[in-house]
């Protein structure tokens, strides 16, 4: 049965099938994706400024109500089929350790950091070493002497 679903500008949209479904699946649940439903959640239909003038884009939105009694914006999506709920089980935060996962983002970010500046610094000591090898060959024994830079023999 399709039903339809009013807009705040007076507009209407029908809502079939598969997106009536999904609104349904949101509240009750969707064991087939682990999600298990939250009956405080609502989804909405909210009209949007587009980019050019007189545009509007609409976008599906997600509310739930969390344990203050204050409403929260779940997510916001172009289309309302079944990757509505995939998203909203990605983004649980009760499924997950948002926080631990925020460091140990942090900490890669810092590793990878670290490991470019260590292959720069190892670039620039190689460079530095051949130009010490190549130009002041004389001063040191000759071209066929290595000489070690910051403690690394090459």
């Amino acid at each position: 049965m399709d039903a339809v679903a009013f807009l705040p500008d007076g507009g209407k949209v029908l809502v079939e099938g598969e997106a009536q479904d999904v609104v349904r699946r949101v509240r009750e649940g969707d064991p087939t994706k682990g999600w298990e439903g939250d009956p405080t959640m609502r989804v909405v239909l909210q009209p949007y400024e587009g980019l050019r003038s007189g545009e509007v884009v609409y976008l599906f939105e997600v509310w739930g109500v969390d344990a203050h009694g204050e409403p929260y914006l779940a997510m916001q999506s172009p289309t309302c089929g079944p990757e509505l709920i995939e998203r909203l089980v990605a983004g649980d935060t009760t499924r997950r350790d948002v926080i631990g996962e925020a460091i140990e983002r942090q900490r890669k970010r810092e590793a990878e950091k670290k490991r470019t500046l260590m292959e720069r610094m190892d670039e620039c000591a190689d460079k530095l070493g051949f130009a010490l090898q190549g130009e002041n060959a004389a001063h040191f024994g000759g071209k066929g002497r290595l000489i070690p830079v910051q403690g690394r023999k090459p």
